[in-house]
């Protein structure tokens, strides 16, 4: 389907189209028109952009006429100013399929040609200006003309003028001749506009034109003056020439300075120093600086028209208006800025900084500025990539990004800092020439852990020492401080071991650090600990803050057994024969058959320490030692233990596993089935003696049978489950309730 697009009206600067969407043999349900034009749309009605990309644009229809009949259609109007391909428009895409339009109807195009001349100061003259077709047309073209002042004044100047030309079918050129009064004061060229409007039978390609009235009167005496001409004009581009004329002083060289919104493109015999805004600076070419008293240079250029056409103003030399006056004001620069920026630093992939540079407002020609990183707490090399060059900001660009590279870092650290700093600016001033860039951690704090330790008693002469490892799970790149200090167990400090405490210091990247604790060479019993606790970190975080710390005892010497003297009761009593039920007999102890018995017993402590199990373990295998008792003539054994021993679950200490393999793993009270287990074996008896409550060495603190943890109450009810566990085990003879008294 064919899109019909035509031109209604041109005048030069701008225009009016329209287009009609045809619906087709299907009809519309809603539609998109997409085509490429160089004109820019300035209002459009009947429809909307949905966007305007480059050269493309995407035209959306309205609500009310999105949908055409079949063989119906739908238009919409618009006016635009022209580009640099004029009216026309390509490319045409209507809801996604390619359309070729006719091309539209070819109207003949009217311009008008610039024009000076030199005013006399004794008489009138006459200023043409030339109207053109740009091909003949078959009928009578028709155009209203007119002027208007610009620094020439109707009626002082000039005569105003206003009428309809008319070109007869077949003519293409025509003269409106303007009549231009006499003027002997000394003043620079002036200038006004003739315009064509309203044209019938043809379209306005160019339709204003500038009328320039050149004085031949010398201007004010050392003062040099200004005359611009527009040579040349095609509509899209004109070529304009300035000349300079040096007052009653010569001039070594000259820099002019005007206002226009004219972009020029190319300039001979002469430089532009700066285009700012609608603000040129333009200086002598190093062959014409010198100009003569009264005598001229001159230069040229080709340019686009601006908004304002080809008109040119406050036109200054060397810093003074041409012809005397004040100068205009210097144009603004417009000003550059750099924002601060921060990024997360990656553990293993390199990231960058943006930071942003801003121009204030879009300049007319490239701008250029400097920019060089520099150190604060991040470090160039380690931290990030030094950067140092020149960003340029292209014509009507006014923002521009420079990426700094952070490197990858797995270690906890602080965040840290750098700079990116602007100079030498060209075409703008600076106005923020710092940024911080911000490199962000997120890598978690380092945990703190201490270690065990275990160590021997030694002696008063030479203690030994325990060595407390503590360690950081990773390295930090900031220092670690954590306090420490010992806290009792068993072991009592100025007793067992010295009192310690202090702060440990990790220096970044350091990971691990010793603790020193050492003990008075006190001889224990028992092995005995104490902790060393963590506390207060700065840098870390605590994962264990508690480390045990064990002083061995030194292995006791063997027992010794020993045998007392006894007497036999006249009349052939035994002193063996413990077999049967016990009972007393006077103040004799006698077997079941009536006769009595002698024990001979031996005391073997250790279950009531806090090793629960008998002593000497740690160097012999029991069965021997109890094997050995008998060959001493021992009948019986008497076993002291705790209350603590009958409760606890943990595993005895003070055996070598190696010499009593069965004992491995067994609890006090397991250890104490086995003694009773082999004494039946063997024939010697055992008798179970109540020595303490709480586990220890000596009697009961209080002297008594209970104490706050282990109750009157819970004492009978051990000595209960001790007689229910051994009530069938013949070796088992006798309980002494309680150890003798003391307190």
């Amino acid at each position: 389907m064919a899109i019909n697009y035509t031109v209604s009206n041109d005048w030069g600067s701008g225009f009016t189209g329209s287009m009609t969407v045809p619906g087709g043999s299907q009809g519309l349900q809603g539609w998109t028109l997409e085509f490429d034009a160089g004109f820019d749309i300035t209002n459009i009605w009947n429809a909307e952009i949905v966007s305007h990309v480059g050269n493309h644009y995407v035209i959306r229809s309205a609500s009310w006429n999105a949908n055409v009949a079949a063989g119906g259609q739908a238009s919409f109007g618009f006016q635009a100013t022209e580009g640099a391909t004029g009216s026309t428009a390509t490319g045409f895409i209507l809801n996604g399929a390619t359309s070729a339009p006719p091309p539209p109807p070819v109207v003949p195009t009217l311009s008008i040609a610039d024009a000076s001349i030199k005013e006399s100061g004794i008489g009138t003259g006459e200023l043409s200006f030339t109207v053109t077709l740009s091909q003949a047309a078959t009928s009578a073209v028709t155009v209203h003309y007119g002027t208007a002042d610009g620094t020439a004044k109707a009626g002082t100047d000039y005569n105003a003028l206003s009428g309809t030309l008319t070109f007869a079918p077949g003519q293409t050129t025509q003269t409106i001749t303007v009549p231009i009064l006499a003027d002997s004061a000394a003043a620079p060229s002036e200038t006004f506009t003739l315009a064509l409007t309203s044209p019938t039978g043809a379209t306005l390609a160019r339709g204003a034109a500038t009328g320039t009235i050149l004085h031949d009167s010398p201007p004010p005496t050392g003062v040099p003056s200004l005359a611009y001409t527009v040579t040349s004009n095609w509509g899209s581009g004109f070529n304009g020439a300035m000349t300079v004329t040096a007052g009653s002083s010569a001039l070594t060289s000259w820099t002019v300075e005007f206002d226009s919104t004219a972009n020029i493109t190319n300039i001979w015999n002469a430089t532009i120093v700066s285009h700012v805004g609608n603000h040129y600076v333009v200086s002598n070419a190093a062959y014409n600086g010198q100009v003569g008293a009264g005598q001229s240079a001159s230069f040229g250029f080709q340019a686009t028209a601006g908004s304002s056409g080809t008109a040119a103003s406050g036109f200054v030399i060397n810093g003074v208006p041409a012809g005397g006056g004040s100068p205009p004001p210097a144009p603004t620069l417009p000003t550059l800025s750099i924002a601060d920026a921060s990024v997360m630093q990656s553990n293993s992939a390199t990231t960058e900084l943006a930071f942003t540079v801003s121009l204030s407002a879009a300049s007319m020609t490239p701008v250029t500025v400097a920019y060089a990183t520099s150190d604060g707490t991040a470090t160039a090399g380690s931290d990030y990539t030094a950067a140092t060059g020149t960003l340029t900001f292209a014509a009507g660009q006014t923002s521009q990004v420079v990426n700094i590279a952070v490197a990858s870092d797995a270690t906890y650290d602080a965040n840290e800092t750098l700079t990116l700093a602007l100079a030498s600016p060209s075409g703008a001033t600076i106005a923020h020439g710092t940024a911080t860039g911000t490199i962000l951690n997120d890598n978690p704090p380092p945990a703190v852990s201490i270690s065990n330790a275990s160590f021997a008693e030694g002696s008063a002469a030479s203690p030994g020492h325990g060595s407390f490892t503590v360690s950081l799970s990773a390295a930090s790149g900031l220092p670690v401080t954590v306090h420490y200090g010992t806290q009792d167990g068993t072991a009592v400090a100025g007793k067992d071991y010295v009192a310690l405490s202090g702060t440990l210091t990790f220096a970044p990247g350091q990971t691990q650090q010793t603790i020193q604790v050492a003990g008075t060479g006190n001889t224990l019993a028992a092995s005995e600990s104490f902790n060393v606790v963590l506390s207060s970190p700065s840098g870390a975080t605590i994962a264990q803050g508690t480390g045990t710390g064990t002083i061995q005892a030194a292995p006791p010497a063997p027992p010794t057994i020993s045998i007392d003297n006894t007497t036999a009761v006249e009349g052939g009593s035994s002193s063996g024969g413990l077999s049967g039920p016990l009972s007393t007999l006077g103040n004799q102890i006698v077997n079941s058959a009536g006769q009595p018995v002698e024990i001979a017993g031996v005391n073997w402590f250790g279950l009531e320490s806090t090793n629960m199990s008998p002593d000497g373990l740690w160097a012999r295998n029991y069965k021997d030692m109890m094997n050995q008792m008998v060959q001493l003539g021992f009948n019986t054994i008497r076993l002291p233990f705790s209350s603590e021993m009958l409760h606890s679950t943990a595993v005895a200490s003070g055996i070598n596993y190696s010499l009593n393999p069965d004992l491995q793993g067994l609890a006090g009270l397991q250890v104490m089935d086995k003694i009773v287990q082999y004494a039946d074996q063997i024939g010697i008896k055992i008798i179970l003696d109540h020595h303490r409550s709480e586990a220890g060495d000596g009697t009961s603190a209080n002297g008594l049978w209970y104490d706050s943890q282990y109750t009157q109450a819970q004492w009978v009810s051990d000595w209960q489950m001790l007689a229910q566990r051994y009530a069938k085990d013949p070796s088992v003879i006798g309980a002494d309730l309680h150890n003798e008294p003391y307190n």
